[in-house]
This record gives structure tokens, C-alpha cells and sequence, in this order.
């Protein structure tokens, strides 16, 4: 079993959507994915020490949470892969 993390702002929106089509479709049957995200600039906050990623903002915590269906900081050791989306909008 694959173990995915995708971090980012509002980006991983659409990773998400994504993946919940996949899995409705049967796919990801060997992978295992969890989505961490924040609104806007909000992941400047983001530190990494003692094998996480974490923020001391209640305001990222709680997008953690919502985002990831209950964690608020992202384990580094529990994944085989972090992919990290963040920046401006192709749009701007």
C-alpha cells in the first residue's frame, strides 16, 4: 500500500475532487490519500520540526482538520510521498 499526502492552499481543491471521482470510480485501490489544506497565504504559518508539518494558527489547524477528516498536522513518517501544491493562480 502507497501512502500519498497532498499539502497546499486552495489548490488541493481540485486534487480532492479529484480523487474522490477516482475512488468512485474504483480506482486507488492499492493508495492510500490524504489532502491537507489552507485558504490563501495561510500556510506561511507552516513549520516543519519533530516529524511534522504543523502551524501554530488555529485558523490552518481547523482547514487541516476539515481538509483531512480530523488531523490537524501532517505526519511526515506515516507518508511515502508528500506533494506539495501552493502558490498564485495560473489566472493572475
Amino acid at each position: 500500500m502507497k501512502r500519498l499526502c497532498f499539502l497546499g492552499n486552495s489548490h488541493v481543491a481540485a486534487v480532492r475532487a479529484a480523487l474522490n471521482d477516482m475512488r468512485a470510480e474504483g480506482g486507488l485501490e492499492d493508495v492510500e490519500v490524504d489532502v491537507f489544506g489552507s485558504q490563501r497565504n495561510s500556510l506561511r504559518t507552516a513549520t516543519v520540526g519533530n516529524g511534522v508539518v504543523g502551524s501554530p494558527s488555529a485558523f490552518v489547524q481547523k482547514n487541516f482538520r476539515w481538509t483531512s477528516g480530523g488531523m490537524s498536522e501532517v505526519e511526515i513518517a506515516r507518508y511515502d510521498e508528500i506533494i506539495i501544491l501552493a502558490g498564485i493562480s495560473v489566472f493572475s
